[in-house]
């Protein structure tokens, strides 16, 4: 059986691939199909749906930095958080006794 942190850093790993991956396709669509039909209407094809694409790729690659800059932030928020946490004790560990004459 795996870890409990191996799992929870899988999906934790499926979900910024989800994040970035949305990220890319949703602007992608939007401004193509947006350029797309722009041309049809103003009869300038294949102009304004290259604009489009240009315009998701810029907006894109701005979102993912933002993002991935979001996330550099989180971890390195949840590293300072568990290095100032004491040390857990290993719970197989048996419990060790002082002795009391030293």
């Amino acid at each position: 059986m795996e870890p409990k942190t191996t799992k929870t850093a899988f999906w934790r790993a499926l979900g910024y691939a989800w994040q970035f991956g949305y990220t890319i396709a949703v602007p992608l669509v939007v401004f193509a199909l947006l350029g797309r039909y722009l041309d049809a209407t103003l009869k300038t094809a294949p102009w304004l749906f290259l604009v489009g694409i240009l315009l998701a790729i810029a907006s894109s690659s701005a979102l993912l930095v933002r993002k991935a800059l979001q996330i550099t932030r989180e971890f390195d928020r949840a590293s300072r958080d568990s290095s100032q946490q004491p040390l857990q004790k290993d719970p197989t560990e048996p419990p060790k006794h002082e002795d009391p004459s030293s």
